[in-house]
């Protein structure tokens, strides 16, 4: 009988051992790499340096405080990267905003790290407006599920590729609405300068969370993730680290009392599931039976209402694609057209489905290098401007940007939008800006003439005295003619600068397009202590407009002699200042830099500088180095611009180097 007794008590004990997991070893060591998805400020982005930071480098930097172990993060371009990425083994972990809904990555991705809401803000002057019928809203694709647009009862949606180019479309006009996370958008909009311009008509549509995502199977990295997550709620910093960074976006004492309650909530959230974990065991069996008990029986109701739910977001979805101003494509790798919505049709001139895209100008002319790419992401063109040209019409200009279908060998998405009006816009907006130049260059132009008049205005004056001294006409002959050559010269090329310029690119030689800009701009340069220093590389190739390249070189010196005359005036110095001018091949680039020594900027000019009718001249409009910019872009190249207050200004344009023919 005692014996019973006693296996019965060793049974038990066995029993209760087993319904009891054993404590969680500690990891030692632990090395991570994460990868995290895509730009998103203040959540991640690339600081000065190029290193990751932000609020979600901040968290994860908790997770091994005070420890041995280390996590090194790595900004890649988006969520099918990061799931690219770390399904073949580039990354430990990824953070991610979608990977948590796909089955197979569902139960090896932890809770949220960190959700943010969505909500729509718009112009300030539209506080208190209801109805939005007939309105159009701009979002980051990927950042707003389509059911949550629905409850904006929207006339028409843009999607664009980041939380800039959102704020961008609703300050240009193209877009009533700006719609996503609260916390990006007000950084961002509190960092430039513009909080006050804008105010929050929807402050809740949804949420966007981000979890850490392991590789199947990594039951460790995942046990690990998940005590470090909870460890990090319960200690208080998680909300000192988010705290700290929502103050760079609000001051708002009520915002911060919430914020305070959201985290108190969360930190008591997290205790609460610990407790429960820990004081649960005991009766794990019998809530893991009822929970599948109760999981058979949902079953078919959670299938009905995933599916109701996946058609309404389609039937959202493709009606958003349908209204969207620019044409969008699908396309298999070989060419054949599976989907495009509304406005690419008219352009193929009906329903092109099944047709190939190299069929189809001016499709044709921007998908055919890059068909077969899609395995190759990088080599495909992000916000790419083609100059395209259909039969009987004018050459126009579209923006376009190819992505690779999810899925080897799914094929590509096209999104194509006309920007020929705006670009005319912006030339027409730089004319004007030249005005402002060709009314600087007139007083120099004019004092240039003056020299071969006052020339030609003495030998005139002997040539009744002298019309017999052979050695005064031998040098009438020789130094009239020159005189007159020179300012017909000079005239002559004011002359072509004024004219409205052609847009067509062609080969020009760089340093040959700097001189002209100098002839023009050196008689400006004399009238205060300035010189030019040039250094200037021959058979430099490069294909632009001539026109619109010398608008943007004559614009940049000019501004630079006007800064450095700023600088002498504050000074009140007489010393003469350099502007340095170079041409120079650097590789497959061709570069031109002018480096004048004027007054500078401060790091926020230099940041807001591009930006449309920001100035720091006394009677500037602020629009000469922001369409310089896109004149630049436009034909293909890049400008960088570096200052320091009171000392310089050095600006670079670089653009491909074309073959000596």
């Amino acid at each position: 009988m005692r014996g019973r007794r006693l296996g019965a008590w060793v049974l038990l004990v066995l029993l209760l051992a087993a319904l009891v997991p054993p404590p969680e070893a500690e990891a030692v060591n632990v090395r991570l790499v994460i990868g995290m998805s895509g730009e998103m400020a203040p959540l991640q982005y690339l600081d000065g340096e190029g290193e990751p930071a932000g609020v979600h480098r901040e968290l994860l930097d908790a997770f091994v405080e005070n420890s041995e172990d280390s996590i090194r993060c790595v900004l890649l371009p988006d969520d099918a990267a990061c799931r690219r990425a770390l399904l073949a083994g580039e990354v430990d972990v990824v953070l991610t905003s979608s990977l948590r809904g796909e089955p197979e990555l569902a139960a090896w991705t932890t809770e949220p790290l960190l959700t943010v809401a969505l909500c729509a803000i718009s112009d300030a002057r539209r506080a208190g407006e209801e109805d939005y019928s007939g309105k159009v809203a701009v979002f980051e694709y990927g950042t707003v599920k389509y059911a949550y647009l629905d409850k904006l009862d929207i006339g028409s949606y843009l999607a664009v590729g980041s939380q800039e180019q959102v704020l961008q479309a609703v300050e240009s006009g193209r877009a009533d609405l700006a719609v996503g996370p609260q916390d990006c958008l007000l950084y961002l909009l509190e960092t430039g300068g513009r909080a006050d311009d804008y105010t929050i008509v929807r402050s809740y549509l949804g949420e966007l969370s981000y979890a850490l995502t392991v590789r199947p199977g990594d039951t460790v990295t995942l046990r690990y993730l998940g005590s470090r997550l909870v460890r990090l709620r319960t200690s208080g910093r998680y909300d000192e680290i988010y705290n700290r960074w929502a103050a760079l976006w609000t001051q708002d004492d009520g915002a911060v009392q919430a914020r305070m309650v959201r985290g108190l909530l969360a930190a008591l959230g997290a205790a609460v599931l610990v407790v429960l974990v820990f004081a649960g065991f005991s009766s794990v069996l019998k809530r893991q039976l009822r929970r599948m008990t109760q999981a058979l029986h949902d079953t078919n109701d959670q299938l009905a209402r995933q599916l109701d739910k996946a058609r309404r977001e389609s039937a959202t979805q493709q009606r958003i694609i349908d209204s969207a101003a620019q044409s969008i494509l699908l396309f298999e790798p070989e060419g054949r057209i599976t989907m495009l919505n509304r406005t690419a049709a008219r352009i193929a001139g009906g329903d092109a489905i099944g047709r190939s895209i190299l069929d189809i100008p001016p499709f044709s002319q921007i998908t055919r290098p890059f068909l077969g790419a899609g395995d190759r992401a990088e080599s495909l063109p992000q916000n790419q401007v083609f100059r395209v040209q259909r039969e009987g019409e004018a050459p126009a200009l579209l923006k376009c940007t190819l992505v690779p279908l999810p899925g080897e060998g799914d094929g590509l998405m096209l999104s194509a939008e006309d920007i020929t009006e705006e670009e005319g816009r912006k030339q027409q907006i730089f004319e004007a800006e030249k005005i402002t130049a060709i009314n600087r260059l007139v007083a120099g132009v004019a004092h240039e003439i003056r020299n071969p008049l006052m020339t030609i205005r003495t030998f005139a004056s002997m040539i009744q005295e002298e019309r017999g001294d052979e050695e005064f006409q031998a040098a009438f002959h020789e130094i009239v003619p020159k005189e007159v050559d020179r300012i017909n010269d000079l005239v002559n090329r004011f002359i072509n600068y004024a004219k409205p310029s052609s847009a067509q690119p062609a080969v020009a030689d760089a340093a040959a397009l700097v001189r002209e800009c100098l002839y023009l701009t050196d008689p400006v340069a004399r009238q205060s202590p300035i010189r030019f220093d040039t250094r200037l590389e021959a058979g430099l190739l490069i294909r632009v407009s001539e026109g619109q390249l010398k608008q943007v070189l004559i614009n940049v010196i000019i501004n630079g002699i006007e800064a450095m005359e700023r600088r002498l005036k504050q000074e009140d110095s007489a010393r003469r200042l350099t502007m340095a001018i170079r041409a120079q091949g650097q590789g497959e680039r061709a570069v031109i830099s002018v480096r004048d020594e004027g007054v500078g900027m401060t790091p926020e000019e230099l940041e807001r500088c591009r930006t449309p009718y920001f100035t720091t001249k006394p009677e500037g409009i602020g629009l000469g180095l922001c369409v310089s910019n896109d004149l630049v872009r436009l034909n293909g190249g890049t400008m960088t611009i570096e200052s320091e207050p009171g000392a310089y200004t050095l600006i670079q344009i670089a653009f491909a180097r074309e073959e000596v023919q």
